[in-house]
Parts: structure tokens; C-alpha cells; sequence
């Protein structure tokens, strides 16, 4: 660059000039000096050789966008694809116009993009444009449009630190869609690569979630325990126990059910789960016709919040006073029930009139 700046100043006019005017460009972008190379190419009295206009034109473009000048680079680019429809690097240009777009998260960039990949699927830029089309979509929640795009990406051929975060939001995409079985094996395979990475337990949540929406509540409960015993630090740890627990229940593991309750207030004292903990353990010793014991925790959790335990409690704690013949709790539980409320075994009714 130093010798070309001599150049330059030996004879402004000489035929060398435009030559020298464009290696020193040239040698400014390579040093990174990017501002220099905009001063000259901007500069009207600098003259360039005339069969090189397409090069300067890039080196223009390329110049702003690596200043993240990228409204005025996406225009650069347009400009060049415009005058220069024919030339080599078209493909590039275009590439680096939508990477600008990206950018200014301009409102054209989904229709610009399918143009893009509907001439260039198959090229070295297209991977990067069906990540930036899956992100965006997944931002926005439109998880259809995001797995879609994602689906698309030849992990091997793309950027290998971006493969956790594309496999672990095609599986979520893929979850919200309903696609449980496809989300839970996209999840598996996360879990099997990245087995340490900061997303592992969130995608072995997920499996799990997915599992369980998928009817595999056993493979569900393994995922969740996984969890619970490797994790200990994880954020999703705490519902993980919580899932644990109620899976124990679907199986009528009652005892088991309420051990993984007592570990998540134990651990998690200030859990949002805590009134379902009470509530389920209530419910437990209720299946196992432990009235007693179910009775006092179905009524706090009723107290605690009517509107969600009330009807569900509300039997058992009737059925339970029955069983354990405390007719004045029981009437007091009858008497209560509003006039619309569905009619009680006729056994209980004959108790108390006898009594």
C-alpha cells in the first residue's frame, strides 16, 4: 500500500495511475482498512481501469457491509446485480445482499430469500440463508415455517458451533406442531452428540415432554429422572421432579410419587408447584384408600385455591368422610354443595339419614 501511495504521486496523470488506484484499493481491503478503500472508490478523481468496474463495485459493497454499513451495502450489492447481471460473482453478491437485509431485518428478506434458494439451493451460501429463514420464523413463532427451513440445513456442510441450537430448535419446532415422535428423536440425537453442552438438559426435557405427548410415559419418566439425577444445576430440574412425580401416579406408584414430591419441596421450597404437591399427595393417599391421611391435604388444597382444587377435592373429601363415618364433617361437606352440583351415590344419603 505504501508503494502504491508513491506511485500515485509521481505523476497524478500517468497511465499507470488507474493500475496503481486499483492495487492500492485492493491493499487497503486486504489490510481492513475499509473506510480508505470507500475514500478512494467515492473520490471522482481517482480512475480505475475501465474493464475492472465490477471489482470496484464489490469491493465497495464488501467495504460497507464489513462496516456493518448494511442498508448502504444491501444497496451497493442491488446495484452490482443490476449492472453486472452476467458477471461471475453474482451469486456471491446476492448471497451477501441477503445477509445485509438480514441485518436491517428488512420486510422483504422471507420473499427476497425464497427467490434466492429457489436459484441457489444447492450452493455454498444456501445453508446460511435456511438458518437465517428458520430463525427468524422460529422468533416469531411460526414453527411450521422454522422446521420447514430447518430440515433443509446439511448440518455437515454448515457451521459445526451452530449445530446444537439448529437440532434443538427443529425438535422444539417439530413438538409444537404435534410432531412428537419426530421431535423426541431429534432431541435423542442432541442428547446423544452434545451430551455436556449448556442445552443438553433443556433437549432432555424436551425428549421427555415429547415422549409423554407421544403416549411414552415410560420413556417419558426416564428422560425427566435423567434429569433429576445428572443435573443438578439445571433450571428445568425442579419441574422435572414435579413431571417425575406424576408420572409415579399414572403408573400407581403412589409411594414413589410422593417421595419425588417430598425431594421437590425439600430441594424446591419455593416451587410454583408446591399447592399441586400438596394436592397430588392428597390424591395419592386417596388412591390407596389411605383416607385419613388424604383427607387434611385435600382440604388444604382446596383452601389454598378453590377455583382450581374445588371440584376435584370437593368429591374426594365427601367420599372420604364417608368412609371414615364422620357425619358431621360429612353432612357439613352436603349441606355446602351448590344446588347444580352433581348428585351424590345414593349410599351416602341412606348413611346420613340413618345416622
Amino acid at each position: 500500500a505504501a508503494t502504491f501511495e508513491k506511485i500515485r504521486k509521481l505523476e497524478p496523470s500517468g497511465e499507470w495511475i488507474p493500475y496503481a488506484n486499483l492495487n492500492l484499493a485492493r491493499c487497503y481491503y486486504q489490510n481492513d482498512q475499509y473506510e480508505q478503500v470507500l475514500r478512494m472508490v467515492a473520490d471522482s478523481k481517482n480512475r480505475f481501469p475501465k474493464d475492472v468496474d465490477p471489482e470496484v463495485a464489490l469491493l465497495q459493497a464488501h467495504a460497507l457491509r464489513l462496516l456493518r454499513k448494511y442498508a448502504e451495502a444491501a444497496r451497493s450489492y442491488e446495484q452490482f446485480l443490476q449492472h453486472y447481471p452476467n458477471h461471475p460473482d453474482v451469486e456471491s453478491a446476492a448471497y451477501e445482499r441477503l445477509i445485509c437485509l438480514a441485518a436491517t431485518d428488512s420486510k422483504s428478506w422471507e420473499t427476497e430469500a425464497v427467490a434466492f434458494l429457489k436459484d441457489h439451493s444447492k450452493t455454498s451460501g444456501a445453508p446460511r440463508i435456511f438458518y437465517l429463514q428458520a430463525d427468524r420464523a422460529f422468533r416469531k413463532k411460526d414453527y411450521l415455517a422454522a422446521a420447514a427451513a430447518y430440515a433443509q440445513i446439511a448440518l455437515e456442510k454448515f457451521e459445526p458451533a451452530l449445530t446444537p441450537e439448529i437440532l434443538y430448535r427443529h425438535g422444539y419446532s417439530l413438538a409444537q406442531m404435534g410432531r412428537h415422535e419426530d421431535a423426541a428423536r431429534l432431541f435423542d440425537d442432541f442428547f446423544r452428540r452434545f451430551p455436556d453442552h449448556e442445552l443438553a438438559a433443556g433437549a432432555l426435557f424436551q425428549r421427555g415432554l415429547a415422549e409423554q405427548h407421544g403416549g411414552k410415559s415410560q420413556r417419558a419418566l426416564e428422560s425427566f429422572s435423567q434429569i433429576v439425577d445428572q443435573f443438578p444445576k439445571a433450571p428445568e430440574r425442579g419441574t422435572a421432579i414435579y413431571r417425575v412425580a406424576l408420572l409415579q401416579g399414572e403408573f400407581k406408584k403412589y409411594a414413589a410419587m410422593r417421595a419425588a414430591f417430598q425431594q421437590l419441596m425439600r430441594e424446591y421450597p419455593r416451587s410454583k408447584f408446591a399447592q399441586d404437591a400438596g394436592y397430588w399427595t392428597g390424591w395419592s393417599f386417596f388412591e390407596e384408600k389411605k383416607y385419613a391421611e388424604a383427607l387434611p391435604l385435600l382440604l388444604q388444597a382446596r383452601k389454598a385455591d378453590a377455583a382450581v382444587y374445588g371440584p376435584q377435592t370437593t368429591s374426594r373429601i365427601i367420599l372420604a368422610n364417608y368412609y371414615l363415618k364422620q357425619r358431621a364433617d360429612l353432612l357439613k361437606e352436603v349441606d355446602a354443595l351448590p344446588a347444580n352440583a352433581a348428585p351424590l351415590a345414593a349410599e351416602i344419603h341412606d348413611w346420613l339419614a340413618t345416622q
